[in-house]
């Protein structure tokens, strides 16, 4: 493999997960480019307004259930992303017949892809894939999931690996740490804590000793972008953005950004036997195989998620 840059033609790509909040970005930085996307999701879905109008995005209203029946309508695609996920939120985590679902669907999204004749599939792996760990996380660290949903991820990584290579597709498991910004889901922590300081509430938060990694929303979109050109096949790679802090530290600057004045309940959450203390991740290989880095500070980042996050709570 050594240091060969092989670029990978993306004039196309088909996304599953159109409505989430790396979809919208992806789809953003595709328009950016110029590169053409098939944007699949549930016309219902109550984030459907975030899928822009514009002639280079291509809208199919399918959700998971039925990705197996959907025809592409002749479109082609270069490379698929496979990014929808069910029952995400930290309290479905164990629910183990939609983990099995989710396996199954990510097997139906690479028959999918087949059908746009992609040359690539990749979906989107998780941090839950390793566990709860000491170290910082490299893609050599033993997987050891703890969670139905951890287990699952790592699966369907395995499993859509097997189903690519037997239809001579390239297949890239990207495995993406902690992302925030503008579209982030309510349930995260940055989010809660920003939500409840504008409203001038004390947020409850546990006690913020936790080694974090967080990777801002267009930074994880083009690394995504990234691996599907040069990325290379068979491979799982890490999507952070290399700089670790206490999470509490995270909480802190967030606070200050909105009124240094306000106070939060550190320690008033106890941390519960899953809660992953070290969360710290070496980019390398993916720099390395693409060139990608990331560019937007945590500062520059919580400043327009708050700025966000104040546009939803306004509306």
């Amino acid at each position: 493999k050594g240091m060969s840059m092989e670029q990978y033609s993306l004039n196309s790509i088909a996304i599953t997960g159109a409505t989430s909040s790396i979809g919208v970005f992806v789809i953003d930085e595709c328009i950016r480019r110029g590169i053409s996307v098939a944007a699949i999701y549930r016309f219902s879905s109550k984030n459907a307004h975030r899928v822009p109008d514009h002639p280079l995005v291509h809208k199919y209203d399918c959700d998971m259930e039925h990705l197996s029946e959907l025809d592409p309508q002749g479109m082609h695609a270069d490379a698929f992303l496979h990014l929808a996920w069910g029952s995400t939120k930290s309290t479905e985590r164990n629910n183990l017949q939609p983990q099995v679902d989710n396996i199954q669907y990510a097997l139906d999204a690479v028959e999918l892809a087949a059908k746009f004749g992609c040359h690539t599939f990749m979906g989107a792996g998780s941090q839950a894939e390793y566990g709860q760990k000491e170290e910082d996380l490299t893609e050599d660290t033993l997987p050891c999931p703890s969670t139905a949903y951890g287990i699952a991820k790592l699966c369907a990584g395995q499993m859509t690996r097997l189903s690519c290579h037997n239809k001579g597709m390239r297949h890239i498991w990207p495995r993406i740490l902690s992302t925030y910004g503008p579209c982030s889901p309510y349930q995260t922590v940055l989010y809660y804590t920003i939500r409840e300081l504008l409203a001038g509430r004390e947020p409850a938060l546990s006690g913020g000793d936790q080694v974090w990694d967080f990777i801002y929303l267009r930074d994880a979109a083009c690394a995504l972008l990234a691996l599907l050109e040069k990325g290379h096949d068979g491979e799982v790679y890490l999507i952070a953005s290399g700089q670790k802090h206490l999470l509490k530290e995270y909480l802190q600057k967030t606070r200050d950004y909105i009124d240094p004045a306000l106070s939060l309940a550190l320690g008033a959450v106890p941390y519960g036997p899953t809660t992953v203390m070290h969360l710290g991740a070496h980019i390398d290989k993916i720099q390395k195989d693409t060139g990608w880095k990331p560019v937007t500070t945590f500062e520059d980042g919580i400043r327009k998620t708050i700025e966000w996050v104040k546009e939803q709570e306004d509306e």
